[in-house]
């Protein structure tokens, strides 16, 4: 799928800088910091690897969510039952799959906030 990614990298370690007065390293990473560099590939292979994993979580997270998504609208309609006795009169499904569009929502976002320190 991405067998001309070699062949870029290649062509971007050939290029020279056009100018005498471009960016040049800093005299102390041309030493042994140099060698402990990490090529640009591996950089976005290491993304590549925390978006997958991120991915992942997200996905457990929101299957665990989704199985106590009843709970997340009770707490959720927690402050509304102390205003009103009967919180059901107030809310409202206007389509037929308002109620399970509500349970991925809440799913979703639960799942969103459980994994946000692997995020952040």
């Amino acid at each position: 799928m991405l067998r001309w990614l070699p062949n870029l990298v290649a062509w971007f370690a050939k290029l020279e800088p056009s100018t005498p007065g471009e960016r040049q390293p800093p005299a102390s990473a041309v030493g042994a910091d140099a060698e402990a560099r990490k090529p640009w590939v591996e950089h976005v292979e290491d993304l590549r690897r925390m978006l997958i994993r991120i991915a992942l979580a997200l996905f457990i997270g929101f299957n665990i969510c989704l199985v106590f998504a009843n709970r997340l609208l009770l707490f959720l309609e927690a402050p509304l039952r102390r205003v009103v006795s009967d919180p059901q009169s107030c809310l409202q499904s206007l389509n037929v799959t308002d109620s399970f569009v509500l349970a991925v929502k809440l799913s979703f976002y639960g799942g969103a906030i459980l994994t946000m320190p692997l995020v952040i």
